[in-house]
């Protein structure tokens, strides 16, 4: 059996992907600690993308606008006596976006091209073209 004693940064590693240009927000949390937590992030957070803290969590939130894959240092700091610090590695990657171009039978037009967000699968009327990487075509 497994047990967690302490102050612990519970998010998982690696955070969920972003997509360059596409609004990006996630919370990286602490557990097992004395509240209230202070929270730095060093170097190496995506371009676009800023760190604040909301209650006890810290908040990554902005437009990522570089791909790559990016990777800094979070530390929290509770506040038991002493204070318990304790630091957790993450990475992020940062992806360029895929294209979705639709066409409609009724009438017969193509729609603008839009994000894929990797939404449901379209339905008729609409004629589904599939993904489309940047850089190539279909």
């Amino acid at each position: 059996m497994y047990y967690t004693v302490g102050l612990t940064i519970t998010t998982p590693n690696p955070l969920p992907d972003g997509v360059d240009n596409l609004p990006y927000s996630q919370p990286i949390q602490a557990d097992f600690g004395v509240p209230s937590y202070s929270w730095t992030v060093g170097t190496g957070l995506p371009p676009g993308i800023v760190a604040t803290t909301l209650g006890n969590d810290l908040i990554l939130s902005g437009t990522p606008t570089t791909v790559g894959s990016y990777s800094f240092m979070v530390t929290v700091t509770d506040h038991d006596t002493p204070p318990v610090v304790k630091q957790k590695l993450f990475t992020i990657d940062i992806k360029a976006p895929n294209l979705e171009a639709l066409e409609s039978d009724e009438p017969p037009t193509v729609t603008p091209v839009r994000f894929y967000s990797g939404d449901a699968a379209t339905s008729a009327p609409w004629r589904n073209f599939g993904q489309v990487n940047t850089g190539t075509n279909k």
